[in-house]
Order: structure tokens, then sequence, then C-alpha cells
């Protein structure tokens, strides 16, 4: 049994302390499972980590097995959220499973190849998998390597942190019936965190309710779903539920309002298809680029090291360099004078967080960091450096560099150090990447993701995500082919000035508005001139903020003094005189300014003004 008292834990210090576990006690029994459910950043994670040891709780106290323990323990393992990071990229699986037993004393290597086999084949995998390393593995067959880590020590309780958050659903299903399954087998004790309320549904015993930081509700997993007692239990599946329903009508509504939708590649034409919106109204309108920035490099076919490959982009996981070493280490080997440079535009995600400052940009240049460092020391790894002889200094064929450098003073010249540019993603929307180096006139070898079969239109190679080997090949085949590379550069830098510059992006987008002033009206109607976006959307919101600013009235310099109660008020000499004869009525209707009694000017707006 583990049992936690009271525990508590904090980050950061002065105002910018912030309590994560406010005083948290739970008990966990042998062969049990208790899920623990809870909103983003409820505590949930931090929670775990203390369970386990890996973070020592500001106050309060675990105990495992009626004892009082402190740090990591082997009988207390934990299966982590992302796989990715959990595992080294340079190191096998297998290398990884044996891991524990190593901690925990065991020496005997065939005994450790015995166990690690014995824990694959536990977990769904084969024997064979032994060698691989974790790029070569989906998400699910990832995070069954981290739950076979998890049982190397053959542990009583293990902590699984939200184990499927990152996986598709039917790769949920099956991570999820897994350690249930191995529960029932080996009867260890189970603690599963997620922020899915079926999934925590679906394992648990008991199920723990977290929200900012404490438990607001706990007990049996069918008595907290059908009869919750505490009000945030209640409310969050119903909310849940709602908002994701808002979300789709209100899509929905959008782009069945839209005159016309410009998605920037068929990708996000397909994924608003799929919201409702109406295929007629759909044009693709592809993003422009300055072309003349590549004309340098592009109209000359001949520059650049034949046997050099190139990768430009932003350094983080999502480009998968680690893929792209293990393919060059296979080209090497076909090609033994190739060499890879690459050229770093940035480091970290691109989203997530404010561009300079901020605890979330500073954990995405965090993560970047240390996957550019863990990239250079797998290329350091598997590229030692070289040397022509023993009074030669010793060049690495794999390079790290920056736009800006001495070698590379902009990124028409990074693109003009090679032959080939090599895409190696496994997330990619629309690759400006990509279309820069077919602006440039290379040819390209690139991974089936996103939008980049659309853009290549033939005039690159394309493999499979994930998939070193085909990578590799596709790379020979084009060094090995000068020719050939030239001939899909030159039609690459052809399809590149048809379809992506700044003049087809303006040109369609003027065609865009040509089309919806044809489908407007036949004639102004009494608002305007029918002219499309000649009222700002702002001009149709009612109440003060429609309101102008120079229709709020300045306070007087001096206050005017009430007039005498026993004689004829005279006129201001600021007001102007009354009309001596009758005042014809004005049919014209005048707009006024809302709230004109409660403070503000009334301003008689004329019809030409209201149009404009």
């Amino acid at each position: 049994m583990v049992e936690a008292f009271s525990l508590r834990k904090e980050f950061g210090r002065g105002k910018r302390r912030v309590e994560a576990v406010g005083g948290v006690s739970l008990f966990v029994r042998g062969g049990e499972t208790l899920g623990i459910v809870g909103e983003s950043g409820s505590g949930k994670s931090t929670l775990g980590r203390m369970l386990v040891g890996l973070l020592e709780p500001g106050s309060g106290q675990v105990r495992r097995d009626g004892r009082e323990s402190v740090g990591v323990v082997p009988g207390v393992q934990m299966v982590f959220q992302d796989p990715v990071s959990s595992l080294n990229p340079r190191r096998s699986i297998g290398e990884s499973i044996a891991d524990p037993l190593r901690a925990a004393g065991e020496r005997d290597r065939r005994a450790i190849r015995a166990r690690v086999g014995e824990l694959l084949l536990r977990v769904g995998l084969e024997e064979a998998h032994y060698d691989r390393y974790p790029h070569e593995f989906s998400g699910g067959r990832r995070q069954r390597v981290g739950i076979a880590r998890a049982l190397a020590p053959r542990p009583w309780l293990i902590v699984c942190d939200e184990p499927v958050s990152a996986l598709d659903v039917t790769t949920q299903a099956q991570v999820t019936a897994l350690p249930a399954e191995l529960q029932r087998e080996l009867g260890i004790a189970l603690v599963f965190i997620a922020h899915d309320l079926a999934v925590v549904r679906q394992v648990s015993d008991r199920v723990a309710v977290m929200r900012g930081g404490v438990i607001v509700e706990e007990g049996p997993v069918d008595e907290v779903y059908e009869r919750p007692a505490h009000a945030y239990t209640r409310e969050r599946p119903a909310v849940r539920a709602l908002l994701a329903a808002f979300h789709t009508r209100l899509a929905g509504e959008i782009y069945s309002q839209a005159d016309l939708l410009t998605p920037g590649n068929a990708h996000a034409r397909r994924w608003q298809e799929r919201c409702g919106a109406s295929r007629e109204r759909l044009r693709t309108v592809y993003p422009g680029m300055e072309a003349d920035r590549f004309a340098g490099v592009g109209e000359d076919a001949a520059c650049g090291d034949p046997h050099t490959l190139v990768w430009v982009g932003r350094i983080e996981p999502a480009k998968d360099l680690i893929a792209l070493l293990h393919a060059f280490a296979e080209v090497r080997r076909a090609e033994p004078r190739a060499r890879l440079r690459i050229f770093a535009t940035a480091v970290g995600p691109a989203s997530g967080g404010p561009a300079s400052g901020g605890s979330a940009g500073a954990g995405n240049r965090a993560v970047g960091h240390g996957y550019l460092a863990d990239c250079r020391s797998l290329a350091a790894q598997l590229f030692p450096d070289e040397a022509a002889d023993a009074h030669a200094v010793g060049e690495n064929p794999v390079t790290f560099e920056e736009i800006g450098g001495p070698d590379a003073p902009s990124t028409a010249e990074a693109y003009g150090s090679g032959r080939v540019v090599v895409l190696s993603s496994v997330i990619e929307g629309f690759p400006i990447t990509l279309a820069e180096a077919m602006f440039c006139g290379r040819a390209t070898v690139s991974t089936d993701v996103g939008a980049v079969v659309e853009v290549i239109g033939g005039t690159g190679l394309v493999v499979p995500p994930r998939n070193p080997r085909a990578l590799a090949e596709a790379c020979v085949s084009l060094l090995r082919d000068p020719e050939r590379a030239q001939r899909l550069g030159s039609a690459a830098r052809a399809r590149a000035l048809e379809l992506f510059t700044v003049e087809q992006n303006v040109n369609a987008f003027q065609e865009s508005y040509l089309r919806l002033l044809a489908h407007g009206p036949a004639r102004p109607d009494a608002t305007g001139t029918g002219v499309p976006f000649e009222q700002p959307p702002e001009a149709r919101v009612p109440g003060h903020w429609a309101t102008p600013t120079w229709a709020t009235p300045e306070p007087s310099a001096e206050p005017r003094t009430a007039p005498a109660a026993d004689g004829p008020t005279a006129p201001d000499a600021e007001d102007p005189p009354a009309p001596a004869g009758p005042v014809e009525a004005d049919d014209t209707e005048h707009p006024v300014a809302p709230d004109a009694g409660a403070g503000r000017v009334a301003v008689p707006v004329t019809s030409s003004e209201a149009s404009v």
C-alpha cells in the first residue's frame, strides 16, 4: 500500500510562487487502480511524481509498505506522458528497458537480454525489436516500450501519467487495455492519471477528482460518475460536452455564412469541408513568397556541392532530425563523400508562448535547445571526426550551422550550398522551406506529411515519415544521378514561380474580390454603395463600441450660474438666437450617437457622411 499525508509542493519564489499541490492525502491498495482526473494545471502530474519519488514534497510524507521513504525505489515505477522525450534517441529500446535491471544490480548480460525479450513479448512487441531505436516505432509502440521499462524491476506500483493523451483513438484503446491486463496477471497496483473522464472510468476502481491542487472528491468510480457530490464534478462533463457542441456549431455557422473561403492548401481545404464549408465557395490560394531573394541561386543550376545534402528549418522534435541522422548514416555507407549541412532558422517550437519572455516561451526554447543537444550528441556518436592523414585537422561530415553565419549569410546561400534539400518532418502544414528550396532550383527529398505532395507536384521524391531507410535510398539515388537532380530542380523552380509568388497571390485575391463584387447587390442599398468590405465590421456592433471617441463631451471650464427665481431668464450669450418665424419640418432622419442623453453629444450625420 502507498499512503500520502498532506502533500504540498510549490514552485517559484516570492510573487511568482505557485502552489501546485496543496495538502493532498490519499492511499492506494495492492492490486487496485486509482484514477486521478482533473483539468490541465490541477496538479495531477506533480502529485504522481511525488508518489514515485521523482519530486520531493515541500511538506507531508509518503509511506510505502508502511514505511516512510524518500526518493525513487525499484518497487515504484512510472510511465511518462511523452514516450519520445522519455526514451533516449541514441540508445536502442532494449538498452533503455534494461536500465532499471542494471540499476537493481543485475550484471549478467544473457539474463538481462532474456528478461528484456520476455518484457517485449508481454507488451505486444517482438524480441527482434531489441536493437531498434525509438524513432523506428509509432507513438503507440513507443508507449508500449515505456510500459515494458516500468515492468522491468518487477514493481508493485506503477504510476501512469497521461499515457494515452498524445495517441489516436484506436491506439488509446489498445494502450489503455494493456496496463489493466498486466495488473490482472501480475497483481500490481496502478495510479492512472488523465484528463479524459471516459478513459479513467474504464480502467479505475476508485477515482479522485483534482482541482487547483487539491482533491475535491474521491470515491468508487461508479458512485463518483453517477452520483457526484461536488459541484465541479457534476458540471465538468456537461460543460465539456456543451463547449464541444458549441465549437462545432460555430464553425459550421461561420462557414455557411461566408461567401468565399480561401484555404492555403488542400490539407486545410479538406478540414474546412469536414466542418461544413460548401465546396462551391472554396478556392485554394497559396501563400505568396518573394521570389527575387532566390533568383541568384535558382538561375545558377551548377552552384552547390554535388555531394552535399542540405536541411533548413526550425530545430524542434516535429522535424525528426534524429531519423535524418540515422538515414544519413546509411547514405554515408553508400556514398562516403556525402556531407549533411543542417541550417537552423530558429530553435524551439514556433507556438505555445510569446516570442520573447514568458514561462511558456522559455519552456519551448528549453525543449528546442535540449533537442538540438541530443542531435549534436547523436551526430558525434554516429560520425566521428575524420582526417585525411595524421597531420590534418579532423572534420565531421555533419555540421550544425545558423542562417546569418559566415558560410551562409542568407537563406538562399544556405540552399545553394548543396544540390539536394531534405525535409524529414513528421508534422507539417504548408512546407515553407520546401517552397524556398524549389525557388532555388534544388531537387528535394521529403516525407509525406501535410501539404508536401501538393506543393511538390511530382518535382521531387516523397517517402513515408519515420522511415530512415526509405529516406536514405531516395537521397542516394539523387546523389548518384546529378542529371536527374538537376532536371527535378529545374521543374521545381518553374512550378514555384507559377504557384507561390507574391504576384499570383495578389492576382488570386483580386479575382476573389471581383467574384464577390459580381455576386453582390445590383445597385447600392440604403446603407452604402454596395461595394464589398466598405463598412468595417465594428460599425455593426451596437452600443458604445461604435461611438467615436470625439463624441464624448469635454467638461466645461466654468459651471453655468443658475438663473434668478424672480425674473426672466436672459439668453446665454453663446446660445444661438431662436428663429423668429415658423420652422419647416425636415423629413430627413439624422442618425444620433447612442446614449446621447447620458453624457454624450448627439451629432447629426448626413446620409453622405454615413456612407464614408
